[in-house]
């Protein structure tokens, strides 16, 4: 994309401040993985740097789930602008006692919008450690329940929850979508 994506407007808010209003009425603490926190300041949400930097989004989720306050996590990507609050309590729902709850959709797994424990540490650790930064990497070897689409639909009439924004197009499709829905 060429920029900061969690600075990215879209409507009259940000994209991270979008996936930031869906987790308000989960009432859950919020934390917020970033190696600059300067931008991030006015969020008032707790900030920390990556615990290994360099290690990609299993790094992030290492940190997260070592600095939360909680024995899981709820992770997101900061590029999700069509998130729900719904879709995001039937998550934390549905993790029972697995270790992980990961949505699958037609374009694979969305470990970037799943729910983590704690209990995950160790195998991420050995994963990093061999040099593989990828969350979908550690997931065979974890209980994570796998919830496929017919599971969460309901959740997602117009396909939209796991759109996110890689590209220049990406956005000004979502600049659009927006548009559509009046939001």
């Amino acid at each position: 994309m060429g920029r900061d994506k969690a600075r990215l407007e879209l409507g009259a808010s940000t994209l991270l401040e979008r996936v930031l209003a869906a987790t308000v009425p989960l009432a859950i603490p919020c934390i917020l993985i970033a190696n600059d926190s300067g931008p991030l300041a006015h969020l008032e949400r707790p900030v920390y740097p990556d615990l290994r930097p360099g290690s990609g989004p299993l790094g992030g989720l290492l940190t997260a789930l070592t600095v939360a306050p909680s024995s899981s996590v709820l992770l997101l990507a900061c590029d999700l602008p069509f998130i729900t609050t719904p879709f995001l309590r039937f998550l934390l729902q549905a993790l029972g006692t697995h270790q992980a709850v990961v949505p699958r959709s037609s374009d694979g797994l969305q470990p970037l919008c799943a729910v983590y424990t704690r209990s995950c540490l160790p195998t991420i650790e050995s994963t990093l450690n061999r040099g593989d930064f990828r969350i979908s990497s550690f997931l065979a070897d974890i209980d994570a329940l796998i919830l496929t689409r017919d599971r969460w639909q309901a959740f997602d009439p117009q396909q939209l929850l796991f759109t996110n924004l890689n590209t220049p197009e990406d956005y000004q499709r979502a600049q659009e979508l927006l548009r559509e829905e009046g939001n």
